[in-house]
């Protein structure tokens, strides 16, 4: 997802005294928000450990925030050797680029940045002249992965940016690593990027995962739950991150859509992908938000094991929209 205002994604557990003790809950912060796992576990082993050295790798590869990272290296025009995680993450970036047209896409970047959601000070006056120059170093078309396991760029000034993908990556990394220790129960979040695996214990049943009401004021209000099990799960939604132009007053809303440099105007509150993994449910969450509702329920007919959700805005009110092949049912 680009950098992705996300939904909260609240766990819900049902207590049973006589097994509370099977879970273990572990909570800490990554890539500037908070991360939650909870697993089946008799054993004392050191996740916390774990997740603090997966989350230190993956900086070190995709973060914009470390000026040392290998895709601050690749945005300054270094010649490094990407590693595998980059790896990774760039051939799943292409192939929902490709998918959706080009509504998904990580060397929008420099937009975001402009608009002040990235790293680097945004553009006091961003005016159309100076968005169609942007413009000419956005597309995912203009960087290619040489044989050399290098990053060429058409035009030294793109900038790329992993944000509205790297968290759901480092779910699966996450999940990975406790699925080859030998755990079959657990749930992992990183940011409302979620991967789920077997069952809650305490229920004995999939775990269920609780989406907030994007018209909630203060307090907490949750306006659907689903059920997964063996997926992973994202939602991207705008109404929590936005800016205020000092000059003009004008919000801009996170999601930059890469075809035309220009914040998403649109009804869609919210869209909740359901994927195969976390990493790609970021991804095309990201992309459903950026696009018209038709054209993104049209996008998820195509895919397999890709199913979504979104929240519209209707009369102050809002209505669910699912995509014609979503098998949960909302709780």
């Amino acid at each position: 997802m680009t950098l992705v205002a996300r939904i909260l994604v609240i766990i819900f557990l049902i207590n049973s005294c006589n097994k509370v003790s099977e879970l273990k809950s572990y909570n800490g912060f990554a890539f500037g928000t908070t991360y939650s796992i909870i697993l089946q576990s008799d054993s004392e082993l050191q996740i916390k450990q774990l997740v603090e050295s997966i989350v230190v790798r993956i900086n070190k590869s995709m973060s914009t925030y470390i000026e040392n990272s290998i895709i601050s290296n690749v945005n300054v025009g270094n010649q490094v050797e990407i590693d595998t995680d980059f790896e990774n993450v760039f051939n799943a970036s292409k192939l929902v680029w490709q998918q959706s047209k080009g509504y998904f896409d990580p060397t929008v970047g420099s937009l975001v940045n402009a608009y002040g959601f990235g790293p680097s000070k945004p553009i006091n006056s961003l005016n159309a002249k100076a968005i169609d120059s942007l413009l000419e170093f956005t597309g995912f078309s203009k960087i290619k992965m040489s044989n050399n396991n290098t990053i060429k760029k058409d035009d030294k000034r793109i900038y790329i940016d992993f944000n509205a993908i790297a968290k759901g990556y480092a779910v699966d990394i996450i999940s990975k690593e406790l699925r080859e220790l030998g755990y079959k129960n657990f749930l992992v979040e990183i940011g409302g990027e979620v991967f789920a695996e077997g069952i809650n214990p305490l229920k004995g049943t999939m775990w269920t995962i609780g989406i907030d009401n994007p018209l909630q004021k203060q307090s907490r209000d949750f306006i659907s739950s689903i059920q997964i099990r063996g997926k992973g799960m994202a939602t991207s939604g705008n109404y929590r991150k936005y800016k205020i132009d000092k000059n003009s007053g004008e919000k801009y809303v996170h999601t930059i859509n890469p075809l035309n440099g220009l914040p998403v105007k649109s009804n869609i509150l919210s869209a909740t992908v359901v994927a195969e993994s976390s990493m790609l449910a970021d991804a095309y969450a990201t992309a459903l938000m950026a696009m018209p509702l038709n054209e993104g329920e049209k996008l998820v007919s195509t895919l397999d094991n890709v199913e979504a959700m979104w929240i519209i805005s209707e009369n102050k009110n809002f209505k669910i929209v699912k995509s014609s092949n979503f098998k949960y049912d909302s709780i």
